[in-house]
């Protein structure tokens, strides 16, 4: 029973850690991102670099819960603006959990989200995925850094995200 919960873990593990990346950038519903938090409201998140100018911006993001629940669907989606032209590219990201690496990937920026995006086109980011039920509750590290198709560094944020116990059945 461990082995086959191990085993799911790692094969949900990738899309998992960028919904919850991708979600630590947002508040409640559908409505802008903003640096900070306010409790029960925002995910505190920040730039890598505070003094960079990303070319790259999440103007709202929509979920259908937050925060997520242990066992639960997230549904995720993210629009947004960028400065620059966008054919490709990846998005590196990684999760810890009480100061331990839980996971480290990457994933092709095209996959979910349609290119290329044009100078100051509007993206999406479309994602959904069931939270493994033995997820422990708590709070995740989260890191994510965007490279566009010539390895240019177009976003790169950091953010705590809680996610809650699952509902005993």
């Amino acid at each position: 029973m461990v082995a086959r919960r191990r085993s799911t873990w790692v094969m949900t593990m990738p899309s998992v850690v960028v919904m919850l990346a991708l979600l630590a950038v947002m508040c409640g519903s559908a409505v802008e991102a903003k640096r900070g938090a306010v409790p029960g409201k925002r995910v505190a998140w920040e730039y890598c670099d505070p003094n960079a100018t990303y070319p790259a911006n999440v103007t709202s993001v929509r979920m259908n819960r937050y925060p997520p629940r242990a066992g639960d669907r997230v549904k995720l989606s993210v629009r947004g603006f960028h400065s620059e032209p966008v054919t490709g590219g990846t998005i590196d990201f990684g999760a810890s959990f009480k100061g331990m690496s839980l996971y480290k990937g990457s994933e092709d920026l095209c996959r979910r989200s349609k290119c290329p995006v044009l100078p100051s086109g509007e993206y999406r980011y479309r994602a959904s995925e069931r939270l493994p039920r033995f997820t422990p509750p708590g709070v995740y590290g989260l890191d994510v850094n965007v490279h566009d198709q010539d390895g240019k560094e177009i976003l790169c944020l950091k953010a705590k995200l809680p996610v809650m116990p699952a509902v005993p059945q």
